[in-house]
């Protein structure tokens, strides 16, 4: 297998999306009883989220698929296989979990808010704010 030097997670170099995925962490840590990120640029440049609404503890048979769950998965727009900074764009959309959720590309801060959203909205009775629908 021969890798190329050039990629970004090479000899210690941070992921490109590694700024949004802290600014993710942020507004997400204390929000649910279980979140993870993952940020990488191996084959393209992307953030995997896992959330539960159910704490770790009362997982049934501590498998994080038998929780109240959602997988989402944030990467570049239109395609492109890794995010420059000067994107505007990021698709979000859900891989695994609960309900349904239709793929979505805008600001950064608009798919956190669509993110969050879908993620409390099967569980609970929390609505969609109408401007980001």
């Amino acid at each position: 297998m021969v890798n190329d030097i050039h990629r970004p997670d090479v000899k210690g170099t941070s992921p490109k999306m590694q700024v949004l995925a802290d600014e993710l962490d942020r507004l997400i840590t204390g929000t649910f009883p279980f979140s993870r990120i993952k940020c990488d640029d191996n084959i393209m440049s992307s953030i995997t989220i896992w959330l539960s609404l159910t704490p770790r503890d009362k997982w049934p048979n501590g498998i994080l698929e038998n929780s109240k769950y959602c997988q989402f998965q944030i990467s570049p727009a239109n395609g492109n296989r890794y995010y420059m900074a000067d994107d505007e764009k990021v698709t979000v959309k859900l891989i695994a979990g609960t309900g349904r959720f239709r793929k979505y590309t805008g600001t950064f801060d608009k798919c956190v808010h669509r993110l969050l959203d879908h993620a409390q909205w099967p569980f609970n009775d929390v609505s969609f704010d109408e401007e980001t629908r």
